[in-house]
């Protein structure tokens, strides 16, 4: 039986055996692929708000961190979400697992490294939310002066937010609980 495009059903991911057939009235399956996606999308968007405050600190050698925190988060987001879709254990969280390799070659177990990151996570998120930036406004007029602009009203407040929370996450999670 054909459908639209040509596509059989019983070929390629139709068939029977396929992670999307077989799954698809699983509701548990499918909450937890919502949950991934979901926590997917929140370290991205971390990453982009990581990445944004670094631009606003500027290439020092914070800044540098805060940009490779956000970039590994960036990819470490993208990779979780394809792994929803094939199944694959993609991890491109290049930062996170540089913690835990740091943590092993210190006789630490993996996941002292798993929570050193997400600590760092929180910090940065943090510093971002409470950051005040000087601002000059309305330059060369008579109404020019200096305001003191949050910095997450530049970098993206949801972005920072999300970072927090998925960091917290990672904590109540490795945790046990």
């Amino acid at each position: 039986m054909s459908q639209e495009g040509g596509v059989k059903l019983g070929e390629g991911f139709l068939a029977s055996g396929s992670p999307f057939m077989d799954t698809l009235t699983d509701t548990d399956t499918h909450l937890a692929r919502l949950r991934a996606a979901t926590s997917a999308v929140v370290q991205t968007l971390g990453g982009i708000g990581q990445d944004a405050l670094a631009v606003l600190v500027g290439w020092t050698p914070f800044g540098v961190f805060l940009g490779l925190h956000g970039t590994s988060n960036i990819t470490g987001g993208v990779g979780d979400y394809l792994d929803i879709f094939d199944g694959g254990s993609r991890d491109w969280n290049f930062v996170r697992q540089g913690y835990e390799n740091i943590a092993v070659a210190a006789n630490l177990d993996r996941s002292v490294g798993t929570y050193a990151h997400a600590g760092v996570g929180l910090f940065t998120a943090g510093y971002g939310l409470a950051r005040g930036v000087p601002v000059t406004l309305y330059p060369g007029s008579a109404l020019q002066h200096t305001s003191t602009v949050r910095a997450f009203t530049q970098a993206g407040a949801m972005e920072l937010t999300n970072e927090a929370f998925q960091a917290g996450y990672t904590i109540y999670e490795q945790a046990g609980n």
